[in-house]
């Protein structure tokens, strides 16, 4: 039984109740504001829901139920990203009177298994260049019996797992109903070839069990909801197995945390990381801090430093007295009718200590 407070039991209800009446996403935001409450923020809106009656504490232990996935975006701001899963439904049809261990109809006895699978064979996963990549692995299932598994880069340079199973090694096979199992939230940008997310709904598969959400702001939440959206089933590895996921990408995750190069590109989410974003290393590091202004803009400490624009240059100096010069290339803002949170900057650090830029 689900030993929930009548405020926590309200909360879930109502969000339930919401997605229902197709008001809200069941990917969504939540702000722990500093009035006791949570406010449940539409995506890519400024309205949404508040909720007075859940605290704080109430809100972090509903979380430790799994009856939604919560990544911190902004710890500052109390914001959160949240995705309900399949078995909150069960919970609020049952008037939360089904077992913790009840899920949802996909999740067999072996499922942990396959997952434990997907993750042992994800370390095998090759990378086409000398750039971070994931470590992803797929493993697909129906009637409990495993299909295929599939590593990223296992037939093909950069080949994605998911294409690697579905269009490679399942090419032609009915696979209508099938229960998939990645390590990483399927793409939603593709140049050579539709989406990973795309050759999921076109296959038929049922249902998508999912490890982690790719920390690439340009996909970050998109694919899990854009294959909800396609009807299929979405649900998540257990804590423990997505701890062990992030573990095996950590490279991967930072690398939309710093970039230790003196000179490069970078693009990163914003809201994530507390809106930090390291630049160089040693004594050359910079430490940028972001957070969301207005339209095509960003910024930190706006209360003393003039709020840079997407198109601007901005010269830092560091604690160490070396420079930097950054250009804002690309700012997008969910806030502002964007579908993704990103900054895409373009940086040089000066080693010689001066603070004179040339092209």
């Amino acid at each position: 039984m689900y030993n929930l407070t009548p405020s926590q039991k309200e909360l879930i209800s109502s969000i339930v109740r919401l997605i229902r009446e197709r008001k809200l996403s069941e990917n969504f935001t939540v702000f722990r504001d500093g009035e006791g409450g949570v406010f449940v923020q539409k995506p890519r809106e400024k309205t949404g829901f508040r909720f007075s009656n859940i605290g704080t504490q109430e809100f972090d232990a509903l979380a430790r139920t799994e009856l939604l996935i919560v990544d911190v975006l902004e710890p500052r701001f109390g914001l959160l990203n949240c995705t309900l899963r399949g078995k909150a439904y069960e919970a609020v049809n049952s008037n939360f009177g089904s077992p913790d261990t009840s899920f949802v109809k996909h999740l067999t006895p072996s499922a942990k298994k396959t997952m434990e699978l997907a993750i042992s064979i994800a370390k095998q996963a090759d990378a086409e260049d000398a750039r971070l990549h994931p470590k992803v692995g797929a493993v697909l299932v129906r009637d409990d019996q495993i299909l295929a598994s599939a590593f990223r880069g296992e037939l093909g340079p950069g080949d994605h797992a998911e294409f690697t199973l579905l269009q490679k090694k399942l090419a032609g096979e009915n696979l209508s109903g099938s229960i998939l199992f990645t390590t990483l939230e399927p793409c939603t940008a593709r140049k050579a070839h539709k989406t990973c997310a795309e050759w999921i709904v076109e296959r038929k598969v049922g249902c998508v069990f999912v490890g982690m959400l790719d920390p690439n702001p340009r996909i970050y939440s998109l694919g899990i909801t854009q294959l909800r959206e396609s009807g299929v089933v979405i649900e998540f590895f257990p804590a423990d197995l997505r701890d062990k996921i992030r573990a095996d990408n950590s490279a991967f995750i930072d690398a939309f945390r710093a970039n230790p190069e003196l000179a490069g590109e970078a693009t990163f989410n914003f809201t994530q990381n507390d809106g930090k974003y390291t630049i160089g290393h040693g004594n050359l590091l910079f430490e940028t801090r972001w957070s969301n202004a207005s339209n095509r803009c960003a910024y930190d400490m706006s209360s003393r430093v003039q709020t840079p624009h997407e198109g601007d240059v901005v010269v830092l100096q560091n604690d160490k007295e070396y420079f930097a010069v950054l250009k804002i290339v690309d700012v997008k803002a969910r806030s502002h009718g964007d579908i993704y949170d990103s900054v895409s900057i373009e940086y040089r650090i000066n080693q010689d200590g001066s603070g004179t830029f040339r092209e």
